[in-house]
């Protein structure tokens, strides 16, 4: 997982800080709403259940595709 901080530079490089990592063999993950997260995504251990990262999309559509996309890596 990483963090981008600020804006891309003048050739267009962006930056990021690292944050955490997690083996995608290991986790499954559930969306949800509720009254702060309209377009949440939970990582969960897939062992335990434990929650490991909360993700909150501005919109559905967005949402849909991260979600598309992560489970198509875990699927690989």
């Amino acid at each position: 997982i990483t963090k981008e901080r600020g804006q891309a530079g003048q050739k267009g490089t962006h930056y990021y800080s690292y944050k955490n990592s997690h083996q995608l063999c290991d986790i499954k993950f559930q969306l949800f709403n509720n009254n702060y997260y309209k377009y949440g995504l939970r990582i969960l251990n897939k062992i335990t259940g434990d929650v490991l990262i909360i993700f909150h999309a501005k919109k559905e559509d967005i949402r849909k595709t991260f979600y598309t996309e992560l489970r198509d890596c875990i699927e690989e």
